[in-house]
């Protein structure tokens, strides 16, 4: 997770500056990263952290936004049925989007749907499941089959989600020059949390 403080006081030029930020964590401890160097015509300045439990990194499997459940089966004619479920984390999820890749012709034949919607786009050979906003706890399931499809061509899975804030719930309370404390610089602070890559694999 990063947060990025900027000065709003413009200067020509800053060497050898460092910062002093000073955070309040609620939930974890935090493991600081180093903030150093020179700064030259730049107005900003980021700091990163690592979230830690017990003095350790927190495993990725405590703290998952989304468990997804794939579950295809070849029946006799050719055909693939498929049930999908998904568990959403202790965090609420913005514009989520779960896409399965899909070679088949023809548009998926949907059995059951119990939240969204869905598309389906032969040029990407993909099939989207549309869940817009979900809250944390959220459930839900859905039911589709194919046609001319190999079981193996049905991963992997990603999933496109976004959240409002970061996971450690850290908040930036002051930013102080190093050297003088005293010194107390105005800022803005921009949460984000993205996934670089989230896939699920057979």
């Amino acid at each position: 997770a990063s947060s990025s403080s900027r000065r709003r006081k413009k200067e020509s030029k800053i060497s050898g500056m460092s910062l002093i930020i000073c955070a309040v964590d609620r939930d974890q401890a935090l493991q600081w990263f180093e903030v150093k160097g020179e700064v030259a015509n730049k107005q900003y300045c980021t700091a990163y952290w690592r979230s830690l439990e017990h003095g350790r990194p927190c495993r990725i499997d405590a703290h998952i936004p989304m468990s997804i459940e794939f579950w295809p089966d070849a029946d006799a004619s050719g055909n693939v049925n498929v049930n999908a479920t998904f568990t959403v984390g202790d965090i609420d999820l913005k514009n989520v989007i779960i896409t399965f890749p899909s070679t088949c012709s023809h548009e998926p034949e949907i059995q059951n749907c119990e939240r969204g919607d869905t598309s389906f786009s032969r040029q990407h050979h993909e099939f989207q499941w549309i869940l817009q906003d979900l809250e944390a706890g959220s459930q839900g399931a859905m039911e589709y089959s194919m046609e001319d499809v190999q079981v193996e061509d049905l991963w992997p899975i990603s999933v496109h989600f976004e959240v409002d804030r970061t996971y450690s719930k850290i908040q930036i309370e002051a930013v102080h020059d190093a050297e003088q404390e005293e010194n107390a610089f105005k800022f803005e602070v921009k949460e984000i949390c993205v996934a670089d890559k989230y896939v699920v694999e057979s």
